[in-house]
């Protein structure tokens, strides 16, 4: 159930592309959008933590 919900965690995914001769730049910006809770657990930031850095690779692949 914990794994399954690994993948869809409310978040706000942000990037933009700028011109660097000879590439470009990637800027990435993503912050959790789950509204607020009464406590965090360890479990509620490794989530995300695993899920930001998925979108990252993901993100990133397809750019490049």
């Amino acid at each position: 159930m914990m794994n399954a919900g690994k993948k869809r965690l409310p978040m706000i995914v942000s990037w933009s592309i700028t011109d660097n001769r000879p590439g470009s730049n990637l800027h990435l910006e993503m912050k959790s959008d789950e509204g607020s809770y009464a406590f965090a657990t360890r479990w509620h930031y490794q989530a995300y933590e695993q899920r930001f850095s998925q979108c990252e690779k993901s993100i990133r692949s397809h750019l490049s």
